[in-house]
Formats: C-alpha cells, sequence, structure tokens
C-alpha cells in the first residue's frame, strides 16, 4: 500500500522524468525505455487518487510518443492506448490535455497504430469534450491540441474507414465555426 510519503517520493520523481524528457536537445527517451519506466509510467496514470501523478506520468508518455517510430510502438506495445483513453473521463482537465496529445502523437507516427487508437475508441470521448467546451472555458492549447489529436486520427494512407472517424465531424465542425 502506498503510504503518502512514498506517493510524495513518486511524485517528484515522475516530475524530474518530465522535465529530462522535456529538453529540446537530447532528451534520454532510450535511456528511459530502456530502464524499464514505460511501465511504471503507465501505473501512474492509473493512479485516479493522484490526478499531479497521473498529470506528470501522463506528460512524460506524450514526450516519449513525440520521439521516433520506435519509442512510440514501445508505448503501443505496453497498453498505453486503453490506459490513455480511460484518462479521457478524468475530472482533471490537465490530465486529459495530456493523454489526449499523448493520444495524438501516436496516431500521428503511423497508420497502424492510428488504427489501433480508433479501435480503440477514442474519436468519441475526444469529441465529446470539444462539443462540450464552451466559448473561453477552455485555453485555445487545449483545443488546439484535441482538434489536432482529431485531425491526426482522420488522416493517413490509407486513409482509415470513415465509419470510424464520422463522430469528429461535428466537433471539427464546432471548432471551426466557433474560432474561426
Amino acid at each position: 500500500m502506498n503510504t503518502e510519503r512514498d506517493d510524495m517520493k513518486s511524485f517528484f520523481a515522475v516530475h524530474g522524468f518530465r522535465k529530462l524528457l522535456s529538453h529540446e536537445k537530447n532528451p534520454p527517451f532510450r535511456e528511459t525505455i530502456d530502464n524499464g519506466l514505460v511501465p511504471k509510467f503507465l501505473e501512474m496514470c492509473k493512479r485516479v487518487d493522484h490526478p499531479k501523478l497521473q498529470y506528470e506520468a501522463a506528460w512524460c508518455l506524450t514526450n516519449l510518443a513525440s520521439g521516433d517510430s520506435d519509442h512510440t510502438g514501445i508505448l503501443y506495445e505496453h497498453g498505453a492506448i486503453e490506459v490513455l483513453i480511460t484518462l479521457l473521463i478524468s475530472p482533471h482537465i490537465e490530465v486529459v490535455e495530456q493523454a489526449i496529445w499523448c493520444l495524438g502523437n501516436m496516431a500521428g507516427d503511423n497508420t497502424r497504430i492510428r488504427d489501433a487508437i480508433l479501435k480503440a475508441g477514442a474519436v468519441q470521448p475526444i469529441s465529446n469534450i470539444l462539443m462540450q467546451v464552451q466559448e473561453g472555458q477552455q485555453s485555445t492549447a487545449f483545443i488546439r491540441n484535441a482538434s489536432w489529436t482529431l485531425a491526426n486520427l482522420c488522416r493517413g494512407k490509407p486513409n482509415p474507414p470513415f465509419e470510424m472517424i464520422r463522430e469528429a465531424l461535428p466537433a471539427l465542425g464546432k471548432i471551426l465555426l466557433q474560432y474561426d
């Protein structure tokens, strides 16, 4: 059982990793993966009792998904898609935003992962989030990230089946009309 002290240690450790993985030049993606931290970050994303830890862990995954295809593939192999989709219903908008951003990075990497994200059902919750956004309620960056993620899910060769992306159209249309 985690104690409050252990939770704080975990938080500061993952916060430190997030900062390391956010470096513009040569972030230690390979070292992080080789040291088995992807499963640990995914475990931390499941800690609904500790949203700040979820946020930092999801941000680490987002950074890893911004690397090369090998990094994204490792996230996929460890089941990151399912974990990230569960974060889309978090009451903590910063956790939701990191999950959306990571899914967008993964979807933009290759069509195999894009299709896995589509099959896992990411379009509906992301579209619902955008449909519920009221002007001024969310930051422009949040709306941009969510729209970009939906766009990544809708593009690529071969094209995704229209039935899988149909739900994205009203949300993308709303954002286009509301923020033009």
